[in-house]
């Protein structure tokens, strides 16, 4: 982008809008934007100083706002903001906002590029990319009469064409049945490619098509409410937003902000990315806890033994260092020493408050009885009965001592895997968990991802599990070294059922069936487990438990087409770690997206801030058959 339209003097200006900046950011570092001849990045929204004799890329996002504001820098012909304009839009610039464009004549005169960049997306890391697009889960779901929800759902599909575009793929797409979303998506974006590919003949795409799958937060729920005891997840569930007032650490966009006291005995405050150049991180990010610390004491310990320039510096206060050689190794050290000591520091910091707010909370407790309710069998392998995790709720409920956001997360795990609680207990059960009337808006509000906060009828709940998911339960209980490891995210079955070609095309349709999948006769029907009552995850055959000295290693130059799976509404830390897991185990490229990151705290509020179904019909004057509420939970 900036090396074709890099003026001959090779000085220009980088102006980006708060969207684009992130997108810029998640790509690229400052120091590479400025090797490409760029003098100055600048942020569209803030006032800024003319620089009328400079060149200057614009890369924004095709909003209104960011229009409005790129008018306004050439409102006055006499005034202009910067000299040549180079205009680069992270998607495609409809007609309204090209037609404002054309209106300017100040700004036309100076525009010496207009292209549509086909960059609209946060590569979060490298194999998780999201549209941050936090309201996407309210937007997609709430049926209210009010067109928000296709409005979302032609956005997201602009933005997956845009990802599948830059990437060079046109991919054969899938999509569950479980609601009409991810259809309705899925053919979105089936029209959006095939439109863009025939609008752009020379755009070659990779022979080994890809296939994007395309699922909804309604395939699993569970998933963002349950605590996790890996590293990247507790890091952004339990550390607050570095914004909280009083926090002594905080995160926000993947960006720590911690105290340290320095040398000279004062606190200093530090912020750090964590990012996929450091290597340590991407080393941790996934493991447990436990092996965290273990880990990072270890390395460290080492460190400091072994390190050239934690030795001289040992020399340096001990006075042992005399000749001008020895203080020039110094020297030349200490770079590297503080950049690893900074990192093992920060790690140390991170995984330690981890740990003590894990333990203040009294998480433990918590999390052991989530992963009971999401396996139906407890540490030991033994399949747990519906009194005992009813007795066990009520236990956790009742203890003053753990917090109301602990709580409402457990008894929403509750609701969702035993299919609802009896109208007679709802009251009481609020009374003891001291839930308000937000909490209890967001327990009704999980209709709209097919869950029915009130089971029928007078008799207690039980939970449906038939014998191959206890079976896979109890052998995953016995040999996981960790008790909180024991859930597996949804996601990871459908992508691994994928891969193995046992996703059935009844559950799992493409919009267009490859040659290669009828040929073969594979995926064709899931009625054999349909007829039995068996769910998608017992059809796998895959061993999650194999040794690392017993898998197969993948021979070099064996490329198999990527999976890109796209999750509607909202994914987790926990499902972008299962997808790393997957993509390891089958030596095969499996990429994540969605429209946002989900934490525990984000899912809560967006359940918390939407309308209910009877508000969402209150608000409209259409017809029950116009809200699709059927068609949402067929």
């Amino acid at each position: 982008m900036i090396g074709s339209v890099r003026p001959p003097e090779g000085y220009m200006v980088l102006v980006v809008d708060k969207y684009t900046l992130r997108i810029i950011s998640s790509i690229c570092r400052m120091f590479d934007i400025m090797e490409e001849g760029v003098t100055v990045v600048e942020k569209l929204e803030l006032a800024r100083q003319p620089l009328p004799e400079l060149d200057a890329l614009y890369f924004l996002s095709p909003e209104n706002e960011s229009i409005t504001l790129l008018l306004q820098d050439f409102a006055k012909s006499n005034k202009p903001q910067y000299k040549n304009v180079h205009l680069f839009f992270s998607s495609r610039l409809g007609t309204g906002g090209a037609s404002r464009i054309a209106k300017s004549a100040n700004l036309v005169s100076r525009i010496r590029h207009l292209v549509d960049f086909n960059l609209d997306f946060i590569a979060l890391e490298s194999q998780v990319f999201h549209f941050d697009t936090p309201d996407a889960l309210t937007n997609l779901f709430v049926q209210d009469g009010t067109g928000r929800s296709r409005q979302e759902q032609i956005k997201t599909a602009e933005k997956i064409t845009t990802f599948c575009a830059t990437l060079s793929e046109y991919p054969h797409i899938r999509f569950c049945t479980k609601t009409a979303l991810s259809r309705h998506v899925a053919e979105l974006v089936h029209e959006q490619l095939d439109q863009f590919y025939r609008n752009n003949a020379n755009h070659q795409f990779t022979s080994e098509r890809a296939t994007l799958l395309i699922v909804d937060r309604a395939i699993d729920p569970l998933a963002p409410l349950l605590h996790e005891a890996t590293y990247q997840a507790m890091i952004h569930d339990l550390i607050e937003n570095r914004n909280s007032q009083g926090a002594d650490a905080g995160i926000k966009d993947e960006i720590v902000e911690y105290t340290v006291v320095n040398q000279s005995g004062q606190e200093e405050t530090k912020r750090v990315p964590l990012l996929e150049s450091d290597e340590l991180w991407t080393r941790l990010r996934h493991q447990h806890i436990a092996v965290v610390l273990e880990t990072v004491a270890n390395e460290f310990n080492a460190f400091l033994k072994n390190n050239v320039g934690s030795k001289l510096q040992r020399g340096i206060q001990k006075g042992e260092i005399e000749d001008m050689a020895q203080m020039s190794e110094a020297v030349r050290a200490l770079p590297e020493y503080n950049e690893l000591l900074s990192k093992y520091t920060l790690h140390m910091q991170l995984a330690d408050k981890c740990v003590n707010i894990f333990t203040q909370k009294q998480v433990m407790r918590i999390a052991e009885l989530e992963q009971d309710l999401a396996t139906g069998v407890d540490k030991d392998g033994n399949v747990v009965n519906a009194s005992k995790l009813s007795a066990s709720l009520a236990a956790q409920l009742s203890d003053d001592s753990i917090g109301r956001e602990e709580k409402i997360r457990l008894l929403m795990a509750y609701i969702i895997t035993m299919e609802g609680i009896r109208e007679s207990d709802r009251k009481k059960i609020m009374d003891v968990a001291q839930l308000d009337a937000r909490d209890q808006k967001a327990m009704q509000n999980l209709h709209w991802l097919g869950i029915q906060s009130q089971s029928g009828g007078r008799a207690a709940p039980r939970r449906k599990m038939d014998r191959d998911l206890i079976k896979r339960a109890k052998k995953r209980a016995k040999d996981v070294p960790y008790e909180l490891c024991r859930s597996v995210p949804t996601v990871k079955d459908i992508a691994a059922s994928h891969v193995g070609r046992e996703l059935p095309l009844d559950q799992y349709p493409y919009i267009v069936t490859p040659p290669e999948v009828l040929a073969e006769g594979a995926d064709i029907s899931s009625s054999s487990a349909s007829s039995t009552g068996k769910s998608l995850r017992q059809k796998k055959k895959y061993d999650w438990h194999v040794r690392e000295d017993k898998k197969e290693t993948v021979e070099a130059g064996d490329v198999k087409p990527r999976l890109i799976v796209f999750v509607l509404g909202g994914i987790t830390y926990s499902e972008m770690r299962s997808v790393y897991e997957l993509s390891k185990e089958l030596g095969r490229e499996i990429i994540l997206g969605s429209n946002c990151i989900l934490t525990a705290k984000e899912y809560l509020e967006a359940l918390r801030t939407m309308p209910t179904l009877t508000e969402a019909q209150s608000g409209t004057e259409l017809s029950m058959s116009s809200l699709n509420i059927r068609g949402l939970r067929s």
